[in-house]
């Protein structure tokens, strides 16, 4: 299936969703619905550039209006230390195995 230049692949399976689940079977009442989801879907968004921008700003405001202590404490609050690093499906390492 060709896909529409500048269309993401979810649109594609939204309209072929669509078109099937209108679509009925000889001889069954009911249609037949597919449920897929791309896997860009299930990927963290992407900031635009305005909110990019916006977040410079801000983090330049904390800078420049707070101690380097109080600005640690804002940019850091709610982060977790990482404790193992996954390389591949089969192996999983540790950070103190990384520093060795």
């Amino acid at each position: 299936m060709n896909c529409v230049v500048g269309r993401k692949p979810g649109f594609v399976y939204t309209i072929l969703g669509l078109f099937l689940s209108s679509e009925k079977m000889e001889g069954e009442s009911s249609s037949l619905q597919i449920h897929r989801t791309s896997s860009i879907e299930n990927e963290p968004r992407t900031l635009s550039i305005d909110q990019i921008q916006y977040a410079r700003e801000a983090a330049m405001y904390v800078v420049n209006t707070r101690s380097i202590e109080e600005a640690m404490n804002i940019f850091t609050q709610g982060l977790e230390p990482v404790v193992e690093v996954a390389r591949d499906e089969r192996e999983t390492t540790t950070i103190e195995e990384i520093k060795r």
